[in-house]
C-alpha cells in the first residue's frame, strides 16, 4: 500500500514542486537580467534624479518593506528598478502611477504639467536655487516658503514633483532630464554625500512633522535602508563623478 502512496502521490508531487521551483528561479534569472540590461544603458543624470526622489518613492512602493524581520541581506541583490529610474523604462505598475496621480493632486494641487513645473520651481528657489531651465515657468501663486534651512526638504519636493510628472504622463522625460542635467551640479555643492542629504531630510521632516507615528518609523526605517543596505541606489549611484 505505501509504495502505491509512494509512486502515485508522494513521488509527482515532489516531482511538480521541484518543477515549480524550477520555474521559479528560472523567472527570477530572466528578470534579473532585464533589470541588469536596462540599468546598464541608464545615464547618470536619470540615476541621479531618481536617487534624490528615492525616499519618497521607496516609501510610498513600500520597497524593503515586510511584517517580519529580515536578518539577513543577499549580497547579491540588485538595486530596485524605479529607485534608479523613471518613466516608461521604470515599468510601474498601474496602481502605483495611480498612488503617484494621487499624491501629486493632494500633496502639491498637481494637474498638468505646467502646475509640477510651478511647484518644482517655487521649492528650488526656497531652496535659493535659480536654473535658467525655468526662466519660461510661472512663479507660484502660494505664500512665499518660510526662510528657514530646509534645502534638502525642498530639493527632494522638485525632484518627486519633476520624476512623477513623468511616471504620470504630464512631462516629457527629455525636458526633465534637462531641468536636473543643470539641477545636479548645484545640488551637489550642497550637501557631503547621500548620507548627508537623508541625514537632513530626516532633521528636516521632524521641524515639519510632515511624518508621524507610523509613517515616521517608515520614513526612518527606508532612509536606514537607502543609506546602508547594498542594494539601495545610493549605494550604487557615486554622489560625484
Amino acid at each position: 500500500m505505501f509504495k502505491i502512496i509512494k509512486e502515485y502521490i508522494i513521488n509527482p508531487f515532489k516531482e511538480g514542486r521541484e518543477e515549480a521551483r524550477k520555474e521559479a528561479e528560472q523567472e527570477k534569472q530572466e528578470q534579473n537580467q532585464i533589470t541588469e540590461d536596462t540599468i546598464t544603458d541608464l545615464t547618470y543624470t536619470e540615476m541621479f534624479a531618481a536617487c534624490l526622489a528615492a525616499p519618497f518613492r521607496a516609501s510610498i512602493f513600500l520597497d524593503w518593506f515586510s511584517l517580519f524581520k529580515k536578518e539577513e541581506v543577499d549580497s547579491e541583490e540588485q538595486p530596485i528598478l524605479h529607485l534608479l529610474c523613471f518613466g516608461e523604462i521604470a515599468n510601474l505598475k498601474k496602481e502605483d502611477i495611480r498612488s503617484l496621480k494621487v499624491q501629486q493632486e493632494t500633496s502639491f494641487n498637481i494637474s498638468s504639467g505646467e502646475e509640477a513645473l510651478i511647484v518644482a520651481k517655487a521649492s528650488l528657489q526656497a531652496a535659493d536655487i535659480q536654473l535658467l531651465s525655468f526662466q519660461e515657468v510661472s512663479d507660484s501663486s502660494e505664500a512665499a516658503h518660510p526662510k528657514v534651512n530646509f534645502v534638502a526638504s525642498e530639493i527632494e519636493i522638485a525632484a518627486i514633483v519633476l520624476v512623477s510628472a513623468v511616471d504620470t504622463n504630464l512631462l516629457q522625460k527629455e525636458q526633465v532630464l534637462a531641468i536636473f542635467e543643470e539641477l545636479i551640479p548645484k545640488v551637489q555643492e550642497q550637501f557631503e554625500g547621500w548620507e548627508d542629504y537623508g541625514t537632513q531630510l530626516l532633521d528636516q521632516d521632524t521641524i515639519m512633522k510632515f511624518d508621524t507615528g507610523i509613517s515616521r518609523k517608515l520614513l526612518e526605517e527606508t532612509m536606514e535602508n537607502l543609506i546602508h543596505r547594498g542594494n539601495s541606489p545610493w549605494q550604487y549611484v557615486k554622489w560625484t563623478l
